[in-house]
C-alpha cells in the first residue's frame, strides 16, 4: 500500500479465448463484432454474518486465484478489454505520445545520498542493464561506477544501499517476481566475482551498513498466522550480515517488544555513522532505536519509547535529532547528546512551523527544514541551536521530494518536481552563501511552456478547506467544454500535491483539464489531515473528493458528462466509493491496482491487509464493520447506477490482491453502467507494475479509455450537445 507505492509465489493464468457472454448492461461502446463481450460472472450464494447483518457476497470465489474456472474469467475479461481499448479511433495518436514519454525517468528511482556522495542510476545498453554511478560535486559528473546489474523491468534495482566506502553495494533486485526481491552482495573492487546471495523471497527489504563497512542491517516483512487470531499478522525480522559469512549465520536482533513489530525502516544519518531502526505496530505504534556493533553483535540502544506518532530519527557530529508528530498535533525537532528514552528529556529545537514540517536535515553544521503549506515547498537554513540563517532558493512554486547531506562538503542534494515540471535533482551549497546548481533533469516530450497550473480550496461538507491544483493548457479554457480528470489518494498519509504525474501531464497536453484533489486521509496538510480521514473517519476522503468534484461541477468547471475520476492502490479505494456515492457526477472511473473490498480486506491474498486497520477500520469490531459495509465498492446496492469503469490488477500483487479487482468489476458488471466494465491484468508485475512496459500498457490504456469515455482529442460540441460515448 504505503511503498508505501507495493501474492506468495506466482499466480497462473490461462490463456483463455474471449467466451461469448451477454455484454453488461448500460455498456454502450463499440458494435464492432469482433470486439468480445466480457464475461459475466456467476453469483454464488456466500454470505458475510456479523453483528446481525446478512451482506451478500456473491464474488466470493474470484478470490482464489489458482482456480481454473477465475482463471479462465481473468483472462477473457483481459482479452475483451484489449479488444475494446483496440477499437477505439484515436487510439493510434495516443500510443505515439504514450511512446514519447516510455523509459525517461531515472532508472529504479530518485538517486540516493549516502555519506556526502551521490549515486544517480542510469540506463545502458539500450534500457537492458542499469548502472549505478557516483557523482560528487563540484563537477557532478559520474566520477566512477560502483554497481552494474542486469535488469529486465524499471525495478531491477529495487532497493540498493552502499558501503561508508562505497566499495560494497548490497542491493534488491525483482525483475519478474513481482513483490519479492532476492538480496545480493556486490564489491566494487572485484565486479568480474559473482555477487553473493544473502537471501531470497523477501517481502519490502531495508538495507543499513555499519559504520566500519563490517556488515549490513537487513529487515524483511512477511506474513504470519498465529493460533486462533481473528486477523493474520504482519511481522518485521531484523539480522546482520558479516561481509564474507556464510548468510544463513546472519544474527537475528531482537529487543523487547520486537516480536509485535509489523514493519521496519532502518535509516543511516544525514551527516555521521550512526543508523537507526524504526519499528512500528499494527496498532499505530512506532519507536526508534539506535544501532551500535559491540564485540561482534548488535546493541539496540531505545532513542524513542513505543508510542503513537511518527518517529524520524538522525544525528550530526555526535548530537542525535527526532522529528516527531508526539504531543498536540504539530512536528517539531527535538535534540540530546545523550540517550535519554523519554521524550520530556529531549529539548525543541524548532517549534511548529508556519506549515508541516516535513523533514529536518542536519548536515554540517546546519539545519534544513523541509516545510510544507498551500503554497508548496519551503527549505529553510538554520543553525543546529534552531535560529534560521536563510533559506535554500527553488526553482519553483512546486514540491521537494528528497533531501540528502553533502557530509563535510558543506551543502545538500535534494529532488524537485510540480504537475508541470518533472522531477529534477540539485545540488545547494550553503557556505559563503546558499547557491544552487541543477545536476539532472528527467525529460519530456510534452511542451511543458504551454501548461499552466492553478491552486485552489474547496469547502468540504463539514467545513475543512481542501486542496485542489489543476493542469491545463493555456488554450484551454478552465470550463464545462473540456474532459476533465480529478485524482485523489486519501490514505496512509501519502502527500499527492504537487507531484509530477506523467497521466496528468498528457491528459493536459492532448486537451484536457487535470485535477488533484489533496483529500483527507493524505499528509497534504500534515499528520492532522492525514487523521482526520483514517479509521471509523474514512468516509471523509470520499466525502471530500465528491466535494471537489460537485464544486467543479457547480461552477461550471466541469460537465460530469466529461468528467472522470482516477486512483491507485488506497486511491482506487477512495474515487469507487465517492462514485457510488454520487454517480451523477462522473462519467467514468479508471482505478489501478485497487482496494475494493473492505470487508475481507484483511485475509485476501497473502494476508498484509491485516496491517490496514488503523488506516481503515476493523471489520472484526461491530463500529468498523458497519463503517465499512457503508463504503465498500464490492458491496455497494446492486440496484445503484455505476459509470463506466477500467481497473488494472497485478497478478503478484501483495498488497492490493487482484481479488479486489476482480470482485469489483464483477458487481460493476451486473450493475446498471454509464458505459464499459473494464479489467486489465498484468499477470508478472506486482503492485507497483515493475516491469516497464506494464507501465507503459498502463499509461497508454487509461489514456484510451478516458478519450473513448470523455472526448478527448475530440473538437468540443456546442452547449447542450450530448455526451461522448
Amino acid at each position: 500500500m504505503t511503498g508505501v507505492r507495493a501474492a506468495v509465489g506466482t499466480l497462473a493464468l490461462a490463456v483463455a479465448a474471449a467466451a461469448a457472454a451477454p455484454a453488461a448492461r448500460g455498456d454502450d461502446g463499440p458494435a464492432d463484432a469482433a470486439v468480445p463481450a466480457a464475461p459475466v460472472a456467476r453469483r454464488g450464494d456466500d454470505v458475510i454474518e456479523a453483528f446481525g447483518e446478512r451482506v451478500p457476497d456473491p464474488y466470493r470465489w474470484l478470490e482464489d486465484g489458482a482456480s481454473v474456472e477465475v482463471s479462465r474469467w481473468q483472462a477473457a475479461q483481459d482479452a475483451a478489454a484489449v479488444a475494446r481499448l483496440a477499437a477505439v479511433p484515436v487510439r493510434d495518436r495516443i500510443v505515439a505520445r504514450v511512446n514519447a514519454e516510455a523509459g525517461r525517468p531515472w532508472a529504479g528511482g530518485a538517486p540516493l545520498v549516502r555519506y556526502g556522495r551521490m549515486y544517480a542510476p542510469t540506463w545502458a545498453d539500450g534500457g537492458r542493464t542499469i548502472v549505478l554511478g557516483e557523482l560528487q560535486p563540484p563537477e557532478y559528473r559520474r566520477s566512477r561506477e560502483v554497481l552494474r546489474v542486469r535488469a529486465a523491468t524499471a525495478f531491477g534495482l529495487a532497493q540498493v544501499e552502499p558501503s561508508p566506502s562505497g566499495r560494497h553495494v548490497v542491493y534488491a533486485t525483482g525483475p519478474a517476481s513481482g513483490d519479492r526481491r532476492t538480496i545480493w552482495l556486490h564489491d566494487a573492487e572485484a565486479p568480474s566475482v559473482r555477487d553473493v546471495v544473502v537471501a531470497t523471497d523477501t517481502v519490502v527489504p531495508q538495507f543499513a551498513w555499519a559504520a566500519d563497512g563490517s556488515g549490513f542491517w537487513w529487515a524483511n516483512h512477511t506474513v504470519v498466522r498465529r493460533g486462533d487470531a481473528q486477523l493474520p499478522l504482519v511481522g518485521a525480522v531484523l539480522r546482520f550480515h558479516r561481509v564474507g559469512d556464510d548468510p544463513d549465520n546472519d544474527e537475528r536482533v531482537a529487543w523487547p517488544g520486537s516480536e509485535k513489530t509489523a514493519w521496519i525502516g532502518l535509516r543511516v544519518a544525514s551527516s555521521g555513522p550512526a543508523v537507526f531502526a524504526v519499528a512500528g505496530e499494527v496498532e499505530d505504534r512506532s519507536a526508534a532505536y539506535e544501532l551500535v556493533r559491540r564485540d561482534g553483535k548488535t546493541e539496540v540502544r531505545v532513542v524513542w519509547p513505543p508510542g503513537p506518532g511518527v518517529v524520524e530519527p538522525d544525528q550530526v557530529r555526535g548530537t542525535t535529532f527526532v522529528r516527531t508528530s508526539a504531543g498536540a498535533g504539530g512536528r517539531w525537532l527535538a535534540a540530546t547528546t545523550g540517550h535519554e528514552t523519554w521524550p520530556d528529556a529531549w529539548t525543541t529545537v524548532l517549534a511548529p512551523p508556519d506549515g508541516v514540517l516535513e523533514r529536518v536535515l542536519p548536515v554540517w553544521d546546519r539545519l534544513v527544514a523541509h516545510v510544507r503549506d498551500g503554497g508548496g515547498s519551503r527549505l529553510f537554513v538554520h543553525a543546529l541551536g534552531g535560529a534560521k540563517l536563510g533559506f535554500v532558493p527553488l526553482p519553483a512554486t512546486g514540491r521537494v521530494t528528497w533531501l540528502g547531506g553533502g557530509g563535510d562538503l558543506g551543502g545538500i542534494w535534494f529532488g524537485f518536481e510540480d504537475l508541470a515540471r518533472p522531477p529534477s535533482a540539485h545540488w545547494a551549497r550553503l557556505v559563503d552563501g546558499i547557491r544552487v546548481e541543477e545536476v539532472h533533469r528527467v525529460t519530456t516530450a510534452i511542451d511543458l511552456s504551454r501548461l499552466v497550473v492553478e491552486r485552489f480550496r474547496v469547502r468540504a461538507a463539514d467545513g475543512a478547506d481542501v486542496p485542489v491544483a489543476v493542469l491545463r493548457r493555456r488554450d484551454v479554457a478552465f470550463d464545462a467544454k473540456a474532459p476533465t480528470l480529478v485524482a485523489a489518494y486519501g490514505g496512509f498519509g501519502l502527500v499527492t500535491a504537487d507531484r509530477w504525474d506523467v497521466r496528468g501531464a498528457l491528459f493536459a497536453d492532448l486537451g484536457g483539464v487535470f485535477v488533484v484533489a489533496g483529500v483527507r486521509g493524505g499528509g497534504d496538510y500534515g499528520e492532522h489531515w492525514a487523521r482526520a480521514g483514517r479509521g471509523l473517519q474514512r468516509r471523509v476522503a470520499c466525502d471530500d473528493l465528491v466535494a471537489v468534484a460537485a464544486h467543479l461541477v457547480e461552477q461550471g468547471r466541469a460537465d460530469p458528462r466529461r468528467l472522470a475520476y482516477a486512483g491507485a492502490s488506497n486511491g482506487g479505494f477512495v474515487v469507487t466509493a465517492a462514485a457510488c456515492r454520487r454517480p451523477d457526477l462522473v462519467r467514468a472511473v479508471v482505478c489501478e491496482v485497487p482496494v475494493a473490498d473492505l470487508l475481507r480486506f484483511p485475509w485476501l491474498g497473502g494476508g498484509a491487509g491485516a496491517c490496514w486497520t488503523p488506516e481503515y477500520g476493523d471489520p472484526t469490531t461491530e463500529a468498523g464493520f458497519r463503517a465499512l459495509r457503508a463504503l465498500s465498492p464490492v458491496h455497494a446496492p446492486a440496484d445503484g447506477p455505476r459509470p463506466a469503469l477500467l481497473a488494472t490488477a497485478a497478478g503478484l500483487d501483495e498488497r492490493a490482491d487482484p481479488a479486489h479487482a476482480r470482485k469489483l468489476v464483477a458487481s460493476w458488471q451486473a450493475a446498471r453502467t454509464s458505459g464499459p466494465v473494464l479489467l486489465r491484468v498484468h499477470p508478472a508485475s506486482g503492485h507497483a507494475l515493475e516491469h516497464e512496459s506494464d507501465l507503459t500498457v498502463a499509461l497508454l490504456d487509461s489514456l484510451t479509455f478516458l478519450a473513448d469515455q470523455l472526448g478527448l482529442l475530440a473538437p468540443p460540441g456546442p452547449a447542450g450537445a450530448s455526451a461522448p460515448r
